[in-house]
């Protein structure tokens, strides 16, 4: 997985013809604040948006366990063979 904002430039020299491509083959992932929202450019390429409240704990916790969760699907739908 990787983490990213969605700038085009977080992708520059990856071994995949663009950022959405290289979003869909390693499971992009991007963590935002919910009162501002997903960033657009991270929304166009097709990464995972994760929201967490400011101030708020126990949604962090949650985006934690989401983005987990959300590994670990990817993992079972396009990488089978890494599952433990």
């Amino acid at each position: 997985a990787v983490v990213c904002t969605g700038a085009e430039w977080q992708f520059k020299g990856w071994p995949f013809g663009s950022a959405r491509e290289c979003v869909r083959e390693v499971l992009g992932v991007c963590f935002f604040w919910e009162d501002e929202g997903p960033p657009k450019d991270a929304v166009k390429m097709g990464a995972r948006c994760v929201g967490m409240g400011r101030g708020k704990s126990q949604s962090q916790v949650a985006a934690f366990l989401e983005f987990w969760k959300r590994v670990d699907e990817f993992l079972m739908k396009k990488k089978p063979g890494l599952m433990y």
